[in-house]
């Protein structure tokens, strides 16, 4: 008996292993991330600015956004990052983990464009001529690069949007409805 259950044992094993060969993890190295990083306020008041690409912790390559890389940048006197085609360096306060503790929210995260995934029917979007995979590129007259943009400014609204489509700016006059 014992046999079989350590035979089932020992194939789970391999069956994960094989698992994990085939797919293994992926991931978007930050040093790739296009448009960069959207930061929180401490990470803002400490010299980053939202779209910086991290490059180095004290000369030391930043690749993956995990624990291990929070940690790094911590526990560095310098992080390096692109800013607008520059490398600029963000000198590290000693205090910066209990701020971004006390702050209790995510230090970065990836920054992404708005795009279109669906349109309500007969809603104002579908009538102002918004189809899927339609970038929103402004808001209120304001560049909304990334999503985070998008959300900030929804919340000054006027009913103007200016679309990216197949490559060409189209500026739509769209009704904007306040959910309630």
């Amino acid at each position: 008996m014992i046999g079989g259950v350590l035979f089932n044992f020992i194939l789970a094993l391999f069956i994960y292993s094989m698992i994990l060969f085939a797919w293994g993890d992926s991931y978007i190295p930050v040093q790739k991330a296009e448009m960069g990083m959207q930061f929180n306020e401490t990470a803002k008041e400490i010299g980053f600015r939202d779209g910086d690409i991290l490059l180095t912790a004290d000369d030391k390559d930043l690749v993956r956004y995990d624990g291990n890389m929070l940690r790094q940048i911590v526990d560095a006197r310098i992080v390096t990052v692109l800013r607008e085609g520059k490398k600029v360096q963000v000198y590290i306060p000693d205090d910066m983990m209990q701020s971004l503790m006390a702050d209790s929210v995510r230090f970065a995260s990836y920054r992404f464009p708005f795009v279109v995934d669906s349109v309500i029917p007969n809603s104002p979007a579908l009538v102002a001529g918004i189809q899927p995979g339609d970038t929103i590129k402004a808001l209120n007259g304001k560049l909304t690069v990334a999503y985070y943009d998008f959300i900030n400014e929804m919340a000054f609204l006027r009913e103007q949007a200016t679309v990216l489509k197949d490559d060409n700016i189209d500026l739509q006059q769209i009704k904007i409805a306040r959910l309630r």
